[in-house]
């Protein structure tokens, strides 16, 4: 499958919602794993659906007073032959200005200033979901020098880990992309538990990125996510759990 091909089939799944094992899905998001450029699309085509449900979930539709207002204009008297909209027409009527005002927000999101592409609410999310999603660790090992030294020579120096998670064993490494600009992956493996998940990332590439070294805590669906910033770096652990569960690693 092309990457153009890929596209067309991922510009309208849903993550979330539609089935990834269907098989032309699953073959686009095979494609994606082998494609970084494609992969940072659709980075940006997640990220633009979660805002725009979002969004949309906030908007009311006054479905009893459009009808009210309705049963008005039928019993008001007048001598003029106007045009009585029905519900029906009324209710399309509305559902094409949410489609245009959707329709705007994907515009924005995909167009946005470079703080609005970069704040670090979603990239967190984003991260999360990369966790809670399917994916392919680039080099596996339980020895953490090994990814270390893996890391260095793809270009991943000198991010430092907490005293906790050095005394973890690894299970692997990835390299991922945000905006098209890199995020290390590093996962630790933990008995009987789901992996610990930690992402860097050049503090720079975030607009909004965490102040200082204490940890925020934020817990998003069943993950419990700590954020923090050292050095060059910004750093969020992620797992299963919750916050007291993962202050045991930071």
């Amino acid at each position: 499958m092309t990457s153009e091909e890929a596209r067309q089939i991922l510009a309208i799944y849903r993550p979330g919602i539609d089935d990834p094992e269907d098989p032309e899905v699953a073959e686009a998001l095979r494609a994606v794993r082998a494609d970084q450029q494609l992969a940072a699309w659709l980075d940006d085509q997640a990220d633009a659906f979660h805002h725009l449900r979002s969004r949309l979930r906030q908007i009311e539709v006054p479905v009893d007073g459009m009808e009210k207002t309705l049963a008005g204009w039928r019993t008001r008297p007048s001598r003029l032959r106007i045009f009585r909209p029905s519900l029906r027409w009324s209710l399309a009527a509305a559902a094409a200005v949410m489609l245009l005002a959707a329709l705007g927000l994907i515009a924005l999101s995909r167009h946005g200033t470079p703080s609005q592409q970069n704040q670090f609410a979603s990239y967190r999310s984003r991260m999360v979901r990369t966790a809670m999603e399917p994916y392919r660790m680039d080099y596996m090992t339980n020895d953490l020098r090994q990814i270390e030294a893996y890391l260095a020579s793809v270009g991943q120096e000198g991010y430092v880990l907490p005293p906790a998670l050095q005394r973890l064993s690894g299970d692997g490494c990835a390299r991922l992309r945000w905006h098209n600009r890199p995020v290390t992956l590093i996962c630790f493996k933990l008995s009987g538990r789901e992996d610990l998940y930690l992402f860097v990332i050049n503090r720079l590439d975030l607009a909004d990125a965490p102040g200082g070294n204490a940890p925020e805590f934020v817990k998003l669906g069943k993950f419990a996510t700590a954020a923090w910033t050292e050095g060059a770096n910004t750093y969020l652990l992620a797992g299963a759990g919750d916050e007291a569960f993962l202050r045991q690693f930071r």
